[in-house]
């Protein structure tokens, strides 16, 4: 009998997730305060927003987009003559990725958290959006 047993893994496990929600709050509170704000540089923004989804990544969470309310990754996206600059949430639906843009000009749209689907919901959900395509 190993010494470590599955309860006390399941233990670590809860203690982990609870961390993570604790964190994933703290971090929702920081974005909700800095709603409507701008930044001072095209640069800062980038490298905010970058930070912002590194840190969802490792808790396992994402971003509610603003416009559909699906849970999204976010970037910051700058293209164009017209130097056409916003917030991106990119989402799949159907099996296709949608991207939906808010804002412009560095200003911080409200940004709310949703844990993200776990790896094998995911897969499910991906089997039944492909199953009928065959």
């Amino acid at each position: 009998m190993p010494a470590v047993s599955v309860k006390q893994l399941l233990c670590l496990k809860t203690a982990l997730e609870d961390s993570n929600r604790a964190i994933a709050s703290k971090l929702e509170m920081l974005l909700l305060f800095l709603e409507g704000e701008q930044f001072k540089s095209e640069k800062a923004c980038k490298k905010f927003v970058k930070t912002v989804q590194m840190l969802l990544s490792r808790l396992n969470y994402l971003i509610r987009c603003p416009k559909c309310g699906k849970p999204s990754i976010t970037f910051y996206f700058y293209r164009g003559p017209l130097n056409f600059r916003a917030f991106a949430f990119q989402h799949r639906v159907g099996g296709r990725k949608i991207t939906h843009y808010f804002g412009g000009l560095c200003r911080m749209p409200k940004l709310k958290l949703v844990p993200a689907m776990s790896y094998r919901r995911r897969e499910k959900l991906l089997l039944r959006s492909n199953a009928g395509t065959r």
